[in-house]
């Protein structure tokens, strides 16, 4: 039989333990930046958003997207995760056909369970990519307006994207790399989690060279989810023309 003290003691420590699993479980997963499905009503509080276990953020953050967003909307923080299940150099070029392994957010639609990865050099300096769903084929611009000779300036079959070398990462389930390179460019390709850095040799720097490179598209750690949206890293002073269905007040993206 335990003393008084020894049984408080234990009654405590049940309950510290018991308020932090119920704390851990209770915290939603929340990305302010991420796709908001409402969870609340007009004229909501904080507090009634936060009590349904819904996540709570004004849409009038500096850098917010000049359009209507719910305030309280349902836990959205982890993107769906796909893996390179092969991986295969043609044409000069290199295909990935990408498999789903986490699915989240069910509430805005199905996952694509497979993808297909298009990587291309039409010309020095030049990468294209393509991201689609073999499974489902979309109406596409006829590929005989995109001839190699309208984006490089001149004639040529492009350049072929050759292997610079592939690593583990560093045991089972951690993910290899392979990395290629290009005139100018530098790609490296993560098997699982799949994920693509993109990078340019600096002006006057042999591809690849330390401390010579520039990076230009990085989605480690970003989304890919349900409607192709593929996202990337950017430096703060890089200004972007031309990309479609965005929302901004400038004719640049904010």
């Amino acid at each position: 039989m335990r003393a008084p003290a020894q049984e408080n003691l234990a009654l405590w420590a049940g309950v510290i333990l018991t308020l932090a699993l119920v704390s851990t479980r209770a915290a939603p997963a929340c990305d302010r930046w991420g796709p908001r499905v409402d969870c609340g009503h007009v004229g909501m509080s904080q507090a009634e958003c936060e009590g349904k276990g819904c996540c709570w953020s004004p849409a009038d953050f500096d850098g917010a997207p000049h359009v209507d967003l719910p305030w309280c909307f349902t836990p959205n923080a982890g993107p769906s995760e796909y893996r390179a299940a092969r991986v295969e150099e043609v044409s000069g070029g290199v295909r990935a056909d990408l498999e789903l392994s986490r699915g989240t957010q069910p509430e805005l639609g199905p996952d694509i369970q497979a993808l297909r990865l298009d990587l291309t050099a039409p010309g020095p300096g030049i990468l294209r990519l393509r991201l689609t769903d073999p499974r489902s084929p979309r109406w596409e611009v006829p590929a005989w307006l995109f001839k190699s000779q309208l984006l490089n300036g001149g004639g040529g079959s492009g350049t072929r994207l050759a292997p610079s070398h592939a690593t583990d990462g560093g045991g089972s389930g951690s993910g290899s790399r392979r990395v290629w390179q290009a005139r100018g460019i530098q790609i490296e390709l993560k098997e699982e989690t799949f994920s693509l850095e993109v990078s340019r040799a600096a002006s006057g720097q042999p591809d690849g060279a330390a401390g010579g490179s520039r990076p230009l598209v990085n989605t480690t750690g970003t989304r890919l989810d349900q409607y192709l949206e593929l996202s990337t890293w950017l430096s703060p002073s890089a200004v972007l023309y031309g990309a479609g269905e965005r929302a901004s007040k400038t004719l640049h993206l904010e």
